[in-house]
């Protein structure tokens, strides 16, 4: 990730907490991002209408969101895309 976001101190990452593939995946994510010396935000959203407002929890104060791929966030990636921009 800091090859690509040179200067990065704070990854969100967002998941869906009713999947638990995806909750282990974000906690790898979130371990492996902390030994790299990242302060994290986990948010786990269980639907289509919790991501708005979760990404507007973190607006401005994250460099970078990694996503953990599953169906929730495959059906919204518009979304997604639209609220990154």
């Amino acid at each position: 990730m800091r090859e690509i976001v040179p200067g990065l101190d704070k990854l969100a990452i967002l998941y869906d907490a009713t999947y638990p593939a995806s909750a282990r995946e974000a906690d790898n994510v979130q371990t492996s991002a902390r030994q790299l010396g990242l302060t994290v935000v986990p948010l786990g959203v269980q639907s289509a209408d919790d991501i708005a407002p979760a990404f507007g929890s973190f607006k401005g104060q994250v460099g970078a969101i990694y996503l953990v791929e599953n169906a929730l966030i495959d059906r919204n990636r518009t979304l997604l895309i639209a609220l990154a921009l």
